[in-house]
């Protein structure tokens, strides 16, 4: 069997070892340099939400940019962020499990920085609705890539993990707080292309320190547990395996009651959140009611 040899000052886990190991750690046991990695997951979720409510100050300015009507404006830079984003939920969660954290955070920042850039550049609302989709299939691996990193980093199950897990959850409102008055008066001073391009800074500086601090653990393939001597046909059949194996789960979740009705109560708590807060609801304070946001 091949052994892997890892640091010392920083072990990595298998997925078997992660629920053992590192179940009971607590939070001076861990090493630093798998905070910094959550730490980096931790930001691009708040960028996440950040960037997903972002329009809601200025929803009126692109109206008139593109002389579009509120509909049009809701759906093709409301919604197609959305579209995105739950497209690439399934991806995301595979590619996590085959590439690593490490490459798809960096993949997955580059898109959100592109469809930002693509989105304050926008002279037509089709390139506009594109460049919010990109960035929202970019954002698709924000939330569940930081749970895995949690579960990696801090143990599959325990107190530490679950902690950090809601920690994360409770950072992801410093996003949505950024997104009103500090983004309306980055709106108000340099206008919402330029406010669009600079927060696409963020992305960026995350996929550079994607690769700098956040690690892959070593994930099993068929090959390796095999042995060093398995052939390739051996490899892709155990692809396969967990191909099917993936779908057979996929399908054993859908019809599950309980992920429909998990489905509909959190449907129905965040959906007025994004539609209200993430979109009309600064526009309807200032015009409507005329306070200043």
């Amino acid at each position: 069997m091949r052994r892997i040899v890892t640091p010392p000052e920083l072990p990595l886990l298998t997925d078997e070892s992660a629920a053992s190991s590192d179940s009971e750690l607590r939070w001076h046991e861990v090493p630093t340099r798998r905070y910094a990695g959550w730490a980096v997951a931790a930001c691009f979720f708040i960028f996440d939400v950040f960037i997903r409510m972002a329009t809601g100050v200025c929803t009126s300015t692109l109206q008139a940019e593109f002389d579009a009507s509120a509909a049009v404006v809701s759906t093709a830079f409301g919604g197609s962020f959305f579209y995105g984003y739950g497209a690439a939920q399934l991806p995301a969660g595979t590619l996590l499990d085959r590439l690593g954290p490490k490459r798809t955070y960096f993949v997955g920042s580059l898109l959100a920085a592109l469809g930002c850039f693509l989105f304050a550049a926008a002279r037509s609302v089709l390139v506009g609705t594109v460049g919010r989709a990109l960035t929202g299939v970019g954002c698709g691996v924000a939330w569940i890539g930081c749970v895995k990193i949690v579960r990696l980093n801090f143990g599959a199950q325990g107190e530490l993990s679950d902690m950090m897990i809601g920690v994360s959850n409770t950072l992801g409102s410093v996003g949505g707080l950024a997104s009103q008055a500090p983004m309306n008066a980055m709106v108000d001073a340099v206008g919402w292309r330029r406010s669009f391009m600079l927060a696409a800074i963020a992305p960026l500086c995350v996929s550079v320190l994607a690769m700098l601090f956040i690690d892959d653990l070593p994930v099993k393939s068929p090959a390796a547990v095999a042995g060093t001597g398995a052939s390739a046909s051996q490899g892709r059949a155990g692809a396969m395996a967990g191909a099917r194996t993936t779908w057979q789960l996929l399908g054993k979740v859908v019809r599950a009651p309980r992920t429909w009705a998990y489905g509909v109560a959190i449907g129905g708590i965040d959906a007025p959140l994004e539609c209200i807060a993430g979109l009309w609801g600064a526009a309807y304070l200032k015009q409507a009611l005329r306070r200043p946001c």
